[in-house]
């Protein structure tokens, strides 16, 4: 065995001295914060960016329901009387596996950041759910053994809203759109009966844009007005297809102001 000289053995002191110095600068520059205050268990988390999503034991029924933090609230997703676990995010989506009181199994469902969505109906366990930007896979029970089972996300698309500052007090007829469709897409491609705002106001008009993947769609300005409140950054989302069932979905902001309030 080679012994150290001095010197040496005075190097390896500093370095591990540095060594130390440096591990304990990083535990003095995280910054910690309590999320959660309650009387009951917040389990299991999960992060994507900004954004997490987790269990949260409901005392009042019992069961575990989800939780989703949008970096700057925390939101419950479900409420019920039956357990909702093992929650996956993506962004602002999440996806999540919730008992069926009914056939007695487990479901898969789907929270797109605007509504939730139940992916599978059926009589046999849909367990374990996986999230990426495209798809939304999950282990499916047929009866005699597991299956890996599929849903598609919708594909993401561009849109310009104008007015970009809506007054609640108008009276102009439209809010106009400005769709742009996937890349590989054509707007003439777009079925035009699925186009919802806000997932609830049909479009009213469409009319060609320049290049041939834009739209330009106007909808009910009283319509879609009933649904917004004031803020200063808006969430306006457009979903529909395309004919040939390609699921597409777009969003925008706006400053949506009240006067008088």
């Amino acid at each position: 065995m080679k012994l150290l000289t001095n010197k040496s053995f005075q190097i390896v002191l500093v370095l591990m001295f540095l060594g130390i110095c440096t591990c304990h600068s990083y535990a003095i520059g995280l910054v910690t914060q309590q999320l959660t205050d309650n009387d009951s268990n917040d389990i299991y988390p999960q992060l994507s960016g900004s954004y997490a999503v987790w269990e949260w034991e409901d005392p009042n029924e019992n069961d575990s329901e989800i939780m989703f933090y949008d970096s700057e609230n925390i939101i419950q997703l479900t409420n019920n009387a039956t357990d909702d676990i093992n929650p996956q995010i993506l962004g602002k989506k999440v996806v999540w596996q919730g008992w069926d009181p009914n056939d007695g199994d487990w479901e898969i469902f789907y929270y797109d950041g605007h509504t939730i969505q139940q992916l599978t109906n059926d009589a046999y366990d849909d367990i374990n759910p996986k999230i990426s930007k495209s798809l939304i896979i999950w282990e499916g029970w047929d009866g005699n053994d597991w299956e890996i089972e599929m849903g598609l996300i919708p594909l993401p698309a561009g849109m310009k809203v104008t007015p970009q500052s809506l007054n609640l007090k108008s009276k102009g007829g439209w809010i106009s759109v400005h769709l742009k469709v996937p890349e590989g897409m054509k707007g003439s491609q777009v079925d035009k009966t699925s186009l919802l705002l806000m997932g609830q106001v049909p479009v009213d008009k469409v009319q060609k844009g320049e290049g041939s993947r834009k739209l330009t769609l106007k909808f009910k300005r009283a319509a879609v007005q009933a649904l917004l409140t004031p803020g200063p950054e808006v969430e306006i989302y457009l979903t529909g297809q395309m004919k040939d069932g390609t699921a597409i979905e777009a969003s925008d902001t706006i400053k949506v102001i009240n006067p008088g309030n």
